[in-house]
């Protein structure tokens, strides 16, 4: 009899083991622009194709940069806004919340790929989807739009609107400027008291690529109109936000915020490791290694 039980349990344990949370919306990716067309972002995703309960996502033609983080989610449901249903990231990596974290998934070289994310939900934030890609040929010369989302409105004209046009950055070429090589967003500002600033440089007018990864923060102290330049360093993905007094030209404020996540990268932009030997960017700053 306790042989017989013994057997039931373990059964049981292992029905319970392969137990499959049952989605009652379809599931989509939500973040990086997989797709080529480029139609999914944070708020309207891909959707996944159902096959007996595991849930697949296919995109072909896809061009992925080396030393790029690429992050994304797959959400139940497609409603604008709505994470309160299934909600699948990276369960060894969780939000304040106890939510998954959004998944980094990256590539080993500037190619173009096939790529497949695939999840079987055993809960309704386990386990964490799996990202895999295929190269499927080179990619030609790439090219970025860089653009300044946040808040205030006042200043903005939106308030985090990733594909507003009017706060696109443009890249500065001028040996003579303190930009030089940096991408900036510049434009006078009337404030009317203390004003906070709060923002993201987002990549390709979409959420999947964003620095920081916490948002960058500047502030005016006192009323008055300033000269505004944020500025972006592709190669660090140094933030920086610079309000100057337009009276006595003199530097108000100046918020700096770099990427701090250790990666290291050689003076053409191109992630590297530690057995790089040569000049290097790390977390804003260049070392010899």
């Amino acid at each position: 009899m306790k042989k017989l039980f013994t057997l039931v349990a373990a059964a049981f344990m292992a029905v319970g083991a392969y137990a499959q949370y049952t989605p009652t919306q379809s599931l989509h990716v939500m973040g990086f622009q997989f797709d080529a067309a480029g139609t999914t972002d944070w708020n309207h995703g891909a959707e996944m194709t159902n096959n007996n309960g595991t849930y697949t996502y296919t995109s072909e033609g896809v061009t992925l940069e080396a030393g790029t983080n690429y992050e994304f989610k797959v959400r139940e449901g497609d409603t604008d806004g709505d994470w309160s249903l299934g909600n699948w990231g990276d369960n060894e990596n969780l939000n304040a919340d106890g939510t998954p974290s959004n998944v980094k998934a990256s590539v080993p070289e500037t190619a173009v790929y096939t790529v497949t994310i695939t999840l079987t939900p055993t809960s309704a934030s386990t386990p964490t989807p799996t990202f895999q890609y295929k190269k499927t040929g080179n990619a030609g010369e790439i090219t970025h739009t860089y653009t300044v989302a946040g808040s205030p409105e006042a200043f903005f004209g939106s308030n985090w609107k990733q594909d507003d046009a009017n706060n696109d950055m443009t890249l500065v070429d001028d040996p003579n400027s303190d930009y030089d090589g940096l991408y900036t967003l510049e434009r006078n500002f009337t404030a009317e008291a203390s004003t906070d600033f709060e923002f993201k440089v987002v990549q390709d007018h979409a959420w999947g690529v964003a620095y920081p990864a916490s948002n960058a923060t500047g502030n005016i102290p006192n009323a008055g109109t300033y000269k505004v330049v944020i500025s972006y360093d592709p190669t660090s993905h140094a933030v920086e936000f610079h309000a100057t007094a337009n009276a006595d030209g003199i530097d108000a404020v100046k918020t700096v915020t770099v990427n701090t996540d250790n990666r290291i990268f050689n003076l053409a932009g191109q992630q590297v490791t530690k057995a790089y030997k040569g000049v290097v960017v790390k977390n804003g700053k260049k070392y010899i290694q």
